[in-house]
């Protein structure tokens, strides 16, 4: 009789013990949470297709570095643990007056670089004609010089005869119509070179007002750049603003991080890092986000909800 109450109340003690720990192991990481997207402000570039695309690609993160189901979309808010909610104010609109000064930046800066390239091509075009000029105005001197030697050659002797006095006569033709060529290359390359000086002034005023703007851009917009384009409310995700889609992505897998309970990491390319600008939108997780999901969602960290009683049934069974 003594030995079936003692199995009896042990049997008793496992089944109390045994709901009590999963009930404790849920309450830490109740998975899979299910999620609704509520809100999505139209004033935002995406719709809500758009944002139901990129919630479910967020959650896909985790889920496929984890290997289980851990968001469950809802379209009953009732059955939601939490909400995703897109809420338009001054952070999108100073994003957008970003991207703005960003395209303005970008502008100033393939401008500067065009006028670059054909400051290159002309000074290139200088370079390679100079050098053609110099040879040929070398030749021309020679011939020149040697054209005059004869001609004095046969002015002492009194005259050149009639034959070679019309070759001589074709050289001066010719040696006149190089000389005009000649001058016409020179004002050809003065020019060019005032050409030069115009476009290097050019290049240096763009390089000057790229500069500026890149200054008055940096301190307006750049800074260490916290995730404030979104936040974890506790029983929602309100996302503010975003740049473009990959921004928006690892807003998201971020503050799904918090949904599940997730401090923020050292690793600054992990998506659960307090700063944003590291991460690689098309990659996984990385150790340090996998790492703190294990210390949130381990049978050690559920256990430290259990009082020590249990803890020390717990112990005794193994668990």
């Amino acid at each position: 009789m003594l030995r079936s109450q003692f199995f009896f109340a042990l049997v008793l003690t496992l089944v109390i013990a045994t709901t009590y720990f999963y009930t404790a192991y849920s309450a830490v990481c109740p998975l899979p949470l299910a999620y609704n997207l509520a809100v999505v402000d139209e004033r935002f570039v995406l719709d809500r297709d758009a944002a139901t695309t990129a919630v479910a690609d967020a959650t896909a993160v985790w889920e496929d570095a984890l290997g289980q189901d851990i968001f469950l979309p809802t379209e009953q808010l009732s059955e939601a643990d939490f909400t995703v909610n897109f809420l338009f104010d001054d952070r999108q609109a100073r994003t957008d007056a970003e991207a703005r000064a960003r395209e303005r930046l970008a502008v100033v800066e393939a401008l500067s670089g065009e006028v670059q390239s054909v400051y290159q091509t002309k000074l290139d075009e200088l370079e390679t004609r100079e050098v053609a000029y110099e040879a040929r105005a070398a030749t021309y001197e020679q011939d020149l010089v040697r054209y005059n030697a004869t001609v004095a050659e046969y002015n002492a002797e009194g005259g050149a005869p009639e034959d070679v006095f019309g070759e001589l006569e074709q050289e001066r033709e010719r040696l006149a119509s190089e000389a005009d060529a000649l001058n016409q290359e020179i004002a050809a390359l003065n020019q060019l070179v005032d050409e030069l000086n115009q476009l290097g002034a050019e290049a240096n005023l763009l390089v000057s007002r790229y500069n500026e703007r890149v200054e008055n851009f940096n301190d307006t917009f750049a800074d260490g750049r916290e995730f404030t384009q979104g936040d974890w409310q506790g029983d929602r995700i309100n996302i503010y603003s975003f740049a473009d889609q990959d921004e928006l992505h690892v807003v998201l897998v971020h503050e799904l991080g918090h949904a599940l309970g997730l401090e923020h990491v050292p690793d600054e390319t992990a998506f659960m890092h307090y700063l944003l600008g590291e991460q690689d939108a098309a990659g996984g997780l990385r150790p340090d986000d996998v790492a703190a999901f294990a210390a949130m969602c381990s049978i050690d960290a559920r256990l430290a909800t259990v009082p020590q009683p249990w803890r020390t049934v717990f112990a005794w069974l193994g668990v």
